[in-house]
């Protein structure tokens, strides 16, 4: 094992972005040896770690994601995505949605934004990234304070203070969770797929 290098890291993290380009997300994955008496963790035992590599997984939008939101757009409902993905994996997601897009704004870059300058940029900006669900729920309050009547749908917990908020707002049951595993959000009204949403709630959804 060696140090992991300026170029290593550069390298490391053009792997990274390559997976999210092909739509892939992907976790870095280190350790460090402990003893075997070693009963708890703290913060300290993440110094020293040894990279080992990624973990990459697929998960694709829903075969009828396409024509929900072709019907939704037929609707007049404008379409914007609250994500805490990256921006690669969430422009591959949208090339598959044939979604275009029109801005971009990261969780960082609106950490970096007042309020009024938010309210300025919101209506050139349909891709919010790499964003909290603090910053989902700013999003959402000021697209409101400009006058849209806004409907939101999360897939999970993090996403239950921007449904609060909005003035539509559904919890999308994962697929992919079962059994004891599934969360309290995931319990939460089951729907067959997103059409069922556009006939039941498009016509008080704007956003």
């Amino acid at each position: 094992m060696v140090p992991l290098s300026e170029a290593g890291r550069t390298r490391a993290g053009d792997v990274f972005a390559a997976f999210g380009e092909e739509g892939y997300r992907a976790l870095g994955i280190a350790f460090r040896k402990v003893g075997a008496d070693q009963q708890t963790a703290v913060v300290g035992d993440e110094d020293d770690l040894v990279f080992a590599g990624f973990v990459v997984f697929l998960d694709p939008p829903k075969e009828s994601a396409s024509k929900a939101i072709a019907q939704l757009a037929a609707s007049g409902v404008a379409i914007k995505i609250l994500t805490g993905d990256s921006e690669q994996v969430t422009r591959h997601v949208c090339r598959e949605l044939d979604l275009p897009i029109k801005g971009l704004l990261t969780g960082e870059e609106l950490r970096h934004l007042s309020d009024e300058a938010l309210l300025a940029r919101l209506p050139n900006v349909d891709l919010f990234c790499r964003v909290t669900a603090m910053q989902k729920q700013r999003v959402l309050m000021a697209l409101k304070r400009r006058g849209a009547v806004v409907g939101f749908l999360g897939d999970g917990i993090n996403d239950a203070s921007a449904i609060h908020v909005a003035d539509v707002g559904s919890r999308q049951r994962s697929r992919r969770r079962q059994g004891h595993g599934r969360s309290r959000a995931d319990a939460a009204r089951p729907h067959r797929d997103q059409r069922g949403r556009h006939r039941g709630g498009a016509a008080r959804s704007r956003t």
